[in-house]
Protein backbone atom coordinates (compact mmCIF):
# COMPACT_ATOMS: atom_id res chain seq x y z
CA UNK A 1 0.00 0.00 0.00
CA UNK A 2 1.51 3.73 -0.86
CA UNK A 3 2.27 5.99 1.52
CA UNK A 4 0.90 9.51 1.05
CA UNK A 5 3.83 12.22 2.33
CA UNK A 6 2.77 14.54 4.84
CA UNK A 7 5.51 16.78 5.93
CA UNK A 8 4.85 18.14 9.60
CA UNK A 9 7.55 20.66 9.20
CA UNK A 10 10.20 19.30 11.46
CA UNK A 11 13.72 19.60 9.66
CA UNK A 12 17.17 18.10 10.07
CA UNK A 13 18.26 22.05 10.70
CA UNK A 14 21.55 22.99 12.23
CA UNK A 15 23.03 18.94 11.26
CA UNK A 16 26.36 19.47 10.48
CA UNK A 17 26.51 17.46 6.76
CA UNK A 18 29.72 15.19 7.83
CA UNK A 19 27.96 14.33 11.07
CA UNK A 20 24.44 13.47 9.18
CA UNK A 21 25.96 12.03 6.74
CA UNK A 22 28.66 9.63 9.01
CA UNK A 23 26.58 8.65 12.03
CA UNK A 24 23.90 6.87 9.10
CA UNK A 25 26.69 4.43 7.59
CA UNK A 26 26.34 1.84 5.65
CA UNK A 27 22.83 -0.10 5.82
CA UNK A 28 22.68 -3.92 5.30
CA UNK A 29 18.84 -4.89 7.33
CA UNK A 30 16.01 -5.67 5.15
CA UNK A 31 14.11 -2.81 6.46
CA UNK A 32 15.36 0.24 8.44
CA UNK A 33 15.67 0.43 12.25
CA UNK A 34 13.99 3.91 13.57
CA UNK A 35 16.98 5.69 14.88
CA UNK A 36 18.49 4.45 10.69
CA UNK A 37 15.68 5.72 9.32
CA UNK A 38 15.84 9.22 10.90
CA UNK A 39 19.21 9.39 10.24
CA UNK A 40 19.42 8.35 6.81
CA UNK A 41 16.27 11.06 6.14
CA UNK A 42 19.16 13.68 8.26
CA UNK A 43 21.58 12.59 5.98
CA UNK A 44 19.74 13.26 2.77
CA UNK A 45 17.94 16.27 3.73
CA UNK A 46 21.69 17.98 4.90
CA UNK A 47 22.89 17.01 1.89
CA UNK A 48 20.09 18.74 -0.22
CA UNK A 49 20.16 21.63 1.83
CA UNK A 50 23.89 22.20 1.51
CA UNK A 51 23.98 22.70 -2.33
CA UNK A 52 20.85 24.52 -2.18
CA UNK A 53 18.39 21.80 -3.64
CA UNK A 54 14.48 22.11 -3.41
CA UNK A 55 13.49 22.32 0.27
CA UNK A 56 11.52 19.71 1.64
CA UNK A 57 7.77 21.20 2.07
CA UNK A 58 3.94 19.63 2.05
CA UNK A 59 2.58 19.86 -1.03
CA UNK A 60 0.21 22.40 -1.32
CA UNK A 61 -3.18 21.21 -0.47
CA UNK A 62 -5.08 20.33 -3.62
CA UNK A 63 -2.39 20.67 -6.35
CA UNK A 64 0.00 18.17 -5.78
CA UNK A 65 0.08 14.58 -4.10
CA UNK A 66 3.04 12.75 -3.64
CA UNK A 67 2.91 8.88 -3.21
CA UNK A 68 5.39 6.88 -2.31
CA UNK A 69 5.55 2.48 -2.97
CA UNK A 70 5.43 0.36 0.29
CA UNK A 71 8.47 -0.92 -1.29
CA UNK A 72 10.99 0.14 -3.70
CA UNK A 73 9.61 -2.23 -6.48
CA UNK A 74 6.71 -0.12 -7.01
CA UNK A 75 6.67 3.86 -8.17
CA UNK A 76 6.80 6.91 -6.89
CA UNK A 77 3.99 8.44 -8.21
CA UNK A 78 3.33 12.44 -8.83
CA UNK A 79 0.22 13.66 -9.19
CA UNK A 80 -1.58 17.33 -9.82
CA UNK A 81 -5.20 17.91 -8.94
CA UNK A 82 -6.69 18.00 -13.16
CA UNK A 83 -3.69 17.68 -14.50
CA UNK A 84 -0.57 14.81 -15.23
CA UNK A 85 0.63 12.29 -13.18
CA UNK A 86 4.36 10.86 -13.21
CA UNK A 87 5.24 7.43 -12.39
CA UNK A 88 9.21 6.59 -11.61
CA UNK A 89 10.74 3.67 -10.44
CA UNK A 90 12.99 3.92 -7.67
CA UNK A 91 17.17 2.50 -7.96
CA UNK A 92 17.34 0.14 -4.84
CA UNK A 93 15.62 -3.69 -4.22
CA UNK A 94 14.37 -2.33 -0.49
CA UNK A 95 11.69 -4.70 0.42
CA UNK A 96 9.91 -2.38 3.10
CA UNK A 97 9.22 1.41 3.85
CA UNK A 98 10.05 3.17 6.72
CA UNK A 99 8.64 6.48 7.44
CA UNK A 100 10.88 9.52 9.12
CA UNK A 101 9.69 12.30 11.27
CA UNK A 102 10.28 15.17 8.78
CA UNK A 103 7.80 13.17 6.46
CA UNK A 104 10.72 11.39 4.10
CA UNK A 105 10.02 7.59 3.37
CA UNK A 106 12.96 5.59 3.66
CA UNK A 107 13.91 2.34 2.02
CA UNK A 108 17.04 0.83 2.90
CA UNK A 109 18.76 -1.36 0.71
CA UNK A 110 19.50 -4.79 1.08
CA UNK A 111 23.37 -6.48 0.74
CA UNK A 112 24.97 -3.89 -1.74
CA UNK A 113 21.92 -1.95 -2.65
CA UNK A 114 22.13 1.58 -1.68
CA UNK A 115 19.48 3.56 0.85
CA UNK A 116 16.89 5.70 -0.58
CA UNK A 117 15.10 9.02 1.03
CA UNK A 118 12.59 10.50 -0.62
CA UNK A 119 11.58 13.64 0.79
CA UNK A 120 8.00 15.70 -0.57
CA UNK A 121 9.25 19.74 -2.20
CA UNK A 122 6.60 22.30 -3.36
CA UNK A 123 5.43 20.12 -6.11
CA UNK A 124 7.02 17.33 -6.69
CA UNK A 125 10.17 14.95 -4.46
CA UNK A 126 13.27 14.75 -4.19
CA UNK A 127 15.32 10.94 -4.29
CA UNK A 128 18.42 10.77 -2.10
CA UNK A 129 20.17 8.34 -3.51
CA UNK A 130 22.84 7.07 -0.51
CA UNK A 131 26.24 5.59 -1.72
CA UNK A 132 27.57 4.00 1.15
CA UNK A 133 30.83 2.29 -0.25
CA UNK A 134 32.87 1.92 -3.19
CA UNK A 135 31.95 -0.77 -4.18
CA UNK A 136 28.64 0.54 -4.97
CA UNK A 137 27.25 1.17 -8.56
CA UNK A 138 28.28 4.25 -10.36
CA UNK A 139 24.80 4.17 -12.15
CA UNK A 140 21.39 4.59 -11.02
CA UNK A 141 18.07 4.23 -13.59
CA UNK A 142 14.94 5.77 -12.98
CA UNK A 143 12.38 4.45 -15.16
CA UNK A 144 9.63 6.20 -16.63
CA UNK A 145 6.06 5.28 -18.21
CA UNK A 146 6.24 4.28 -22.05
CA UNK A 147 4.14 7.25 -23.02
CA UNK A 148 6.74 9.59 -20.92
CA UNK A 149 10.44 10.48 -22.56
CA UNK A 150 12.89 12.11 -20.60
CA UNK A 151 14.46 14.89 -22.78
CA UNK A 152 18.10 16.43 -21.52
CA UNK A 153 18.39 20.23 -21.77
CA UNK A 154 21.67 22.41 -22.21
CA UNK A 155 21.56 23.15 -18.48
CA UNK A 156 21.43 20.16 -17.33
CA UNK A 157 18.29 19.43 -16.09
CA UNK A 158 15.41 17.22 -17.67
CA UNK A 159 12.08 17.84 -19.09
CA UNK A 160 9.52 14.80 -19.05
CA UNK A 161 7.67 14.52 -22.14
CA UNK A 162 4.54 13.09 -22.58
CA UNK A 163 3.42 12.01 -25.76
CA UNK A 164 0.56 10.18 -28.05
CA UNK A 165 -0.83 9.59 -31.30
CA UNK A 166 -4.45 10.94 -31.88
CA UNK A 167 -6.17 8.83 -34.97
CA UNK A 168 -9.07 10.47 -37.36
CA UNK A 169 -11.97 7.70 -36.12
CA UNK A 170 -12.71 8.72 -39.94
CA UNK A 171 -9.40 8.81 -42.59
CA UNK A 172 -7.10 6.70 -39.84
CA UNK A 173 -4.99 9.58 -40.51
CA UNK A 174 -2.48 9.99 -37.18
CA UNK A 175 -1.37 13.03 -35.42
CA UNK A 176 2.15 13.12 -32.97
CA UNK A 177 1.13 15.02 -29.34
CA UNK A 178 3.63 15.86 -26.86
CA UNK A 179 3.85 18.21 -23.95
CA UNK A 180 6.08 18.70 -20.93
CA UNK A 181 4.21 17.31 -17.86
CA UNK A 182 7.15 17.63 -15.25
CA UNK A 183 11.05 18.31 -14.83
CA UNK A 184 14.14 17.08 -12.86
CA UNK A 185 16.65 19.37 -11.45
CA UNK A 186 20.37 19.33 -13.10
CA UNK A 187 21.92 15.78 -11.05
CA UNK A 188 23.85 16.51 -7.70
CA UNK A 189 26.10 14.59 -5.72
CA UNK A 190 28.08 15.37 -2.21
CA UNK A 191 30.46 13.31 -0.56
CA UNK A 192 30.26 13.09 3.57
CA UNK A 193 33.16 16.25 3.77
CA UNK A 194 30.23 18.26 1.21
CA UNK A 195 32.93 17.79 -1.59
CA UNK A 196 30.74 17.32 -5.20
CA UNK A 197 31.24 14.49 -6.70
CA UNK A 198 30.90 14.45 -10.65
CA UNK A 199 27.33 13.25 -11.75
CA UNK A 200 25.26 13.73 -14.83
CA UNK A 201 22.48 12.09 -16.56
CA UNK A 202 22.37 9.85 -19.57
CA UNK A 203 18.65 8.59 -21.47
CA UNK A 204 19.13 4.66 -21.94
CA UNK A 205 15.79 2.79 -22.90
CA UNK A 206 13.97 5.67 -21.73
CA UNK A 207 15.02 5.12 -18.44
CA UNK A 208 16.22 8.78 -17.24
CA UNK A 209 20.32 7.11 -15.66
CA UNK A 210 21.64 9.29 -13.40
CA UNK A 211 25.96 8.58 -13.29
CA UNK A 212 28.23 9.47 -10.25
CA UNK A 213 31.55 9.18 -10.48
CA UNK A 214 31.88 8.45 -6.97
CA UNK A 215 35.37 6.01 -7.34
CA UNK A 216 37.72 8.92 -7.76
CA UNK A 217 40.56 9.20 -5.05
CA UNK A 218 39.63 11.39 -2.33
CA UNK A 219 35.88 10.98 -1.84
CA UNK A 220 34.83 10.56 1.57
CA UNK A 221 31.55 8.31 2.09
CA UNK A 222 28.87 8.01 2.25
CA UNK A 223 27.89 9.97 -0.97
CA UNK A 224 24.52 11.42 -1.49
CA UNK A 225 23.15 11.68 -5.10
CA UNK A 226 19.97 13.33 -5.92
CA UNK A 227 17.56 13.80 -8.60
CA UNK A 228 14.27 16.49 -7.76
CA UNK A 229 11.23 15.24 -9.80
CA UNK A 230 8.55 18.25 -10.18
CA UNK A 231 5.18 17.58 -11.73
CA UNK A 232 3.38 21.07 -13.81
CA UNK A 233 0.31 22.01 -12.48
CA UNK A 234 -0.22 24.74 -15.11
CA UNK A 235 1.15 26.22 -18.29
CA UNK A 236 1.38 23.62 -20.23
CA UNK A 237 1.99 24.03 -24.10
CA UNK A 238 0.91 20.64 -25.98
CA UNK A 239 2.35 20.44 -29.44
CA UNK A 240 0.41 18.58 -31.99
CA UNK A 241 2.38 17.73 -35.36
CA UNK A 242 1.14 16.74 -38.46
CA UNK A 243 3.51 14.65 -40.89
CA UNK A 244 3.64 15.97 -44.97
CA UNK A 245 1.18 13.25 -46.22
CA UNK A 246 -1.19 13.95 -43.11
CA UNK A 247 -0.92 17.76 -44.14
CA UNK A 248 -1.70 17.44 -47.78
CA UNK A 249 -4.60 15.30 -46.67
CA UNK A 250 -5.92 18.00 -44.92
CA UNK A 251 -5.38 20.74 -47.05
CA UNK A 252 -7.36 18.89 -49.54
CA UNK A 253 -9.73 17.96 -47.50
CA UNK A 254 -10.22 19.79 -44.38
CA UNK A 255 -11.01 19.05 -40.80
CA UNK A 256 -14.04 16.93 -39.93
CA UNK A 257 -15.49 17.54 -36.88
CA UNK A 258 -14.68 14.13 -35.30
CA UNK A 259 -10.85 14.53 -36.91
CA UNK A 260 -10.38 17.45 -35.12
CA UNK A 261 -12.59 16.85 -31.95
CA UNK A 262 -10.54 13.61 -31.62
CA UNK A 263 -6.90 15.06 -32.08
CA UNK A 264 -8.12 17.91 -29.13
CA UNK A 265 -9.36 15.18 -26.76
CA UNK A 266 -6.15 13.45 -26.65
CA UNK A 267 -4.37 16.64 -26.06
CA UNK A 268 -6.47 17.06 -23.53
CA UNK A 269 -6.39 13.44 -21.64
CA UNK A 270 -2.70 13.97 -21.70
CA UNK A 271 -2.57 16.83 -19.38
CA UNK A 272 -6.01 17.11 -17.56
CA UNK A 273 -7.87 13.85 -17.69
CA UNK A 274 -11.52 14.28 -18.65
CA UNK A 275 -11.87 17.38 -17.76
CA UNK A 276 -8.92 18.69 -20.25
CA UNK A 277 -10.47 16.00 -22.88
CA UNK A 278 -13.69 18.01 -22.93
CA UNK A 279 -12.19 22.06 -23.01
CA UNK A 280 -9.41 21.18 -25.49
CA UNK A 281 -12.31 19.00 -27.90
CA UNK A 282 -14.31 22.44 -27.68
CA UNK A 283 -11.87 24.67 -28.07
CA UNK A 284 -10.02 23.28 -31.50
CA UNK A 285 -13.55 23.00 -33.06
CA UNK A 286 -13.92 26.43 -33.54
CA UNK A 287 -10.87 26.44 -35.23
CA UNK A 288 -10.88 23.90 -37.36
CA UNK A 289 -11.35 26.35 -40.52
CA UNK A 290 -8.20 28.28 -39.78
CA UNK A 291 -6.48 24.72 -39.15
CA UNK A 292 -7.64 23.55 -42.68
CA UNK A 293 -6.12 27.28 -44.15
CA UNK A 294 -2.84 26.49 -42.33
CA UNK A 295 -2.67 22.67 -43.94
CA UNK A 296 -2.72 24.80 -47.43
CA UNK A 297 -0.45 27.14 -46.84
CA UNK A 298 2.28 24.18 -45.34
CA UNK A 299 1.06 22.86 -49.00
CA UNK A 300 1.38 25.76 -50.97
CA UNK A 301 5.13 26.44 -49.91
CA UNK A 302 8.68 26.01 -50.87
CA UNK A 303 9.99 23.68 -49.83
CA UNK A 304 6.68 21.98 -48.57
CA UNK A 305 6.24 22.36 -44.63
CA UNK A 306 3.86 20.53 -42.33
CA UNK A 307 1.13 21.65 -40.20
CA UNK A 308 1.42 21.94 -36.37
CA UNK A 309 -0.80 23.01 -33.46
CA UNK A 310 0.06 24.55 -30.09
CA UNK A 311 -2.82 24.61 -27.88
CA UNK A 312 -1.95 26.55 -24.28
CA UNK A 313 -3.76 25.63 -21.09
CA UNK A 314 -3.69 26.99 -17.79
CA UNK A 315 -6.24 25.01 -16.21
CA UNK A 316 -7.93 28.56 -15.17
CA UNK A 317 -9.09 29.68 -18.59
CA UNK A 318 -9.89 28.03 -21.93
CA UNK A 319 -7.26 26.32 -24.26
CA UNK A 320 -6.03 28.91 -26.69
CA UNK A 321 -4.84 26.83 -29.76
CA UNK A 322 -2.91 28.11 -32.85
CA UNK A 323 -1.87 27.16 -35.40
CA UNK A 324 1.47 26.81 -38.12
CA UNK A 325 3.71 25.11 -40.03
CA UNK A 326 7.53 23.52 -39.15
CA UNK A 327 9.74 22.26 -41.48
CA UNK A 328 13.21 20.63 -41.05
CA UNK A 329 13.90 16.96 -41.13
CA UNK A 330 11.41 16.07 -38.70
CA UNK A 331 8.81 17.18 -41.53
CA UNK A 332 8.62 14.19 -44.01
Amino acid sequence: MATRLMHNGVRAAGVVLASAILVAGASTAAFAAPDETELLAAQADAAASSVGAAPATAAPDGEVTVTTPASAAGDLVLSATDGPTISVGLPTDAPVASSASDGATVYAGTGAAVDVAIHPVADGARVATIISEQSQPTEYAYSLPDDVAPRLLADGSVELVRTADAVDPETGHRAAISVVIGTADAAWAIDSNGKDVPTRYVVRDNNLVQIVDHRASGIAYPVVADPTYHVITYGFQILVKWNRAETAAIASNGFTPAAITAVCIAAGSAVGGPAGAAAFGAACLAVSGTGSYTAAVAQNSKPKRCLQLTLTYTHVSYPFPFWDTYGGSSCR
